[in-house]
């Protein structure tokens, strides 16, 4: 069985063998879906989690996402993707900000991150999209409509748009907000 779960892995993260072709590919990705909830899963996990730390950033960007495919949010699996937010390769750090959305993972200690990096990140896209992952994920509080208030601020219309989106999100979620939020966004203007 180890076998056949370092084989998975390998060609879900090289694209090895068969899994250069595209059809195959798409077969490895509906095999995650049959894995969930086995103890083949947990392991695949540990692989996937250990490969964000891997040279080559395709095999990161390979391992985030299939992370999320798998929906498995066990603390190793956040804290590796947590851990690939300030991966060097926007498109790994945008893998990682989707894969947290796939698991669903509002933990404080998430959102803060994604707080923090909202308005600290030098790329507008990483800002970007750590704001759209607040707007899925992120709970309605004093703290998180700050941030995003001061995105508006941002040079970048992508970001801008963003906090409007992520804000709205919040709304929807929280119909006792919107009238709060309107009031912020009126007088803030």
């Amino acid at each position: 069985m180890k076998w056949l779960i370092r084989r998975l892995a390998d060609e879900l993260l090289h694209k090895a063998g068969s899994a250069k072709f595209q059809r195959y590919s798409q077969a490895l990705d509906l095999s995650l879906e049959y894995l969930k909830g086995s103890s083949a899963e947990t392991e695949l996990v540990v692989i996937l989690s250990n490969s964000l730390g891997d040279d080559d950033a395709n095999v990161r960007y390979r391992a985030a996402q299939s992370l999320g495919q798998l929906g498995q949010a066990t603390p190793e699996a956040v804290e590796a993707l947590m851990g690939a937010l300030g991966d060097g390769y926007a498109d790994v750090r945008y893998r990682a900000t989707e894969s947290l959305g796939q698991l669903g993972q509002a933990a404080p200690k998430v959102v803060q991150v994604l707080l923090d990096g909202a308005h600290l990140a030098p790329s507008w896209s990483t800002r970007r999209d750590y704001i759209n992952l607040v707007g899925k994920i992120g709970k309605y509080d004093q703290q998180t409509v700050d941030v995003l208030l001061m995105g508006f601020t941002d040079q970048d219309n992508g970001v801008r748009a963003a906090c409007a989106q992520a804000l709205a999100r919040l709304g929807q979620r929280n119909p006792e907000a919107v009238e709060e939020i309107a009031q912020h966004t009126n007088t803030d203007a």
